[in-house]
């Protein structure tokens, strides 16, 4: 029975509990098969050439993001929309910034969109084609500035830290293209130390790290650099093993996309100049994180709760071998649940979708109440995202009866700490009913998933020998290093991949080897 005491805004109770339930069993299984994150993946660069004009735009959206996701972590993910409100308006918004980082933000932003406003066709064409052009520079000199902390992480933790074992591996092997790769690894590391040495002002690090983007872009316009990089990382990112070449080439590739991201911006004002003439950049206040979500506690119990078939409990629990992984399992649940890590927020395109429904359930001062899109005729109802679209936010958006607006396509995260906006009283009784049927139908695909995870997982012979445990996973030792790819497991049966492969299968695509380390939507 309903608790009639209870807000008929707030999330009813018990569908919290059946939406988080199976949410957190899957994080927690996928939290001890994976075995590496995101850094396996070749780096996505996103770069409009050879794109059709919605996703060139769809690019300039995303790429937007990316220049204010300033930190790693999750907090400045970033989300935007280019409405026309009258005029074009630049509408963002942040997982976790405070109403003073947001301002910072805009600024910044506002001031990005301003240099490319004053900039002559002409200009913007030659600036393309070369970085040392005035415009370049001072177009990738804010975004360094203003992206520091994570620049400085690829720097030290991404070169620095594997550049010297790179370089001595390509010695090693004496053939001409590793030589080769060598001399650019060479160069590279000794901008990196330049640009990551302590104490520099932001001002000097802005042009040391102008210098190392530059050699890097160099060398990203050379078939030889790309092709050795991503051939010696191949085996490694297929079975998700990380290595000082997986950790390097995703690394360099991070750095290689803000000068990307810069060429996408002096495209998009020869395509759209309108976008840079008469502007607004506004942004919307973060959620917040919400109160801690009261669930079970065990597998055991959230099992009971998932589906009313009693084998597959009974195959849970009785399956012979598993009993280590069910009390890890339950470990990684405890650990989950804790209030001060269970703090679930809304992420920046749910976030900004919400504000967008607003305005069109309640139209200011003669306004439509449909708020229009940039050329939406041509470009649709784009939100674009500095990070791709997370396994629940996609959901959300596909759900029957969620926001009539489409997302950047999604690499599969999944994060717990996820929740939908606040409904407030002005939004009215029905805004609050759509809520629930939204998350009743994620409810179902996500209960789907968990059972189909659990049975294919429990019937899985020779998944988990004692030399393969989530806790003993396979090392990675020097000769597969020097080789580009991971090493065996101390001596035991190797783990067969295609059981791996069997689980991601299982999960609907939700992708083991991409579980992030934070919950706020992502660190990559």
């Amino acid at each position: 029975m309903a608790d009639q005491n209870q807000d008929p805004f707030e999330l009813p109770a018990g569908l919290r509990k059946r939406f988080y339930e199976p949410l957190v069993l899957l994080y927690s299984l996928s939290k001890l098969l994976v075995r590496s994150q995101n850094s396996t993946r070749p780096p996505d660069l996103e770069s409009a050439d050879d794109k059709s004009p919605v996703k060139r735009f769809e690019c300039f959206v995303n790429k937007l993001g990316q220049v204010c996701d300033s930190q790693r972590g999750g907090d400045t993910v970033t989300a935007f929309a280019i409405l026309q409100t009258g005029s074009v308006e630049y509408r963002f918004a942040s997982n976790n910034r405070d109403q003073q980082r947001l301002n910072e933000t805009a600024v910044y932003v506002r001031g990005l969109l301003h240099i490319l406003g004053e900039a002559s066709r002409e200009g913007a064409l030659q600036a393309k084609e070369n970085q040392d052009s005035e415009l370049f520079s001072n177009l990738m000199r804010r975004i360094i500035e203003f992206n520091q902390p994570r620049i400085s992480f690829y720097i030290r933790n991404q070169l620095l830290d594997h550049l010297d074992f790179c370089f001595a591996v390509c010695n090693e092997l004496g053939q001409e293209d590793d030589l080769a790769m060598g001399a650019d690894l060479e160069v590279l590391k000794h901008l990196a130390e330049l640009a990551g040495e302590d104490g520099l002002s932001l001002t000097d690090f802005a042009i040391r790290t102008r210098e190392l983007l530059r050699a890097i872009s160099e060398r990203y316009r050379q078939d030889r650099f790309r092709d050795y990089m991503s051939e010696r990382t191949r085996e490694d990112r297929e079975v998700s093993i990380r290595t000082p070449w997986t950790e390097l080439y995703h690394g360099v590739g991070r750095l290689e996309s803000y000068s990307v991201a810069v060429k996408v911006f002096l495209r998009a004002r020869n395509r759209w100049p309108q976008l840079f003439e008469d502007f607004q950049v506004a942004f919307i206040p973060s959620s917040g994180a919400g109160d801690t979500p009261s669930i079970r506690r065990s597998s055991k119990g959230i099992i009971t709760r998932l589906t009313a078939d009693r084998s597959l409990l009974e195959a849970f629990l009785a399956a012979p071998g598993h009993q280590d992984l069910i009390r890890e399992l339950d470990g990684e649940i405890f650990a989950r649940v804790k209030p001060r890590k269970f703090q679930p927020i809304v992420h920046a395109e749910v976030n900004l979708a919400r504000d967008i429904i607003r305005d069109e359930r309640h139209p200011q001062g003669g306004q439509s109440d449909r708020v229009r899109f940039f050329n939406e005729a041509l470009f649709g109802r784009y939100i674009g995202c500095s990070k791709p679209t997370c396994q629940l936010c996609a959901l959300y958006f596909q759900a029957p009866g969620g926001p009539d607006m489409r997302v950047r396509s999604g690499h599969e995260n999944l994060y717990y700490n996820w929740r939908t906006p606040d409904i407030e009283p002005q939004d009215g009784a029905g805004a609050a009913a759509a809520r629930n049927r939204v998350l009743e139908w994620m409810v179902s695909s996500i209960k789907e998933r968990a059972v189909q995870t659990i049975r294919r997982m429990f019937t899985t012979t020779n998944l988990h020998d004692s030399n393969t445990t989530p806790s003993n996973p396979p090392t990675t030792d020097y000769q597969s290093a020097v080789n580009g790819h991971g090493g065996g497991g101390g001596g035991g049966a190797p783990l067969q991949v295609g059981a791996w492969d069997s689980l991601s299968a299982a999960m609907g695509q939700m992708s083991l080897g991409t579980i992030a380390g934070s919950q706020s939507g992502g660190s990559g």
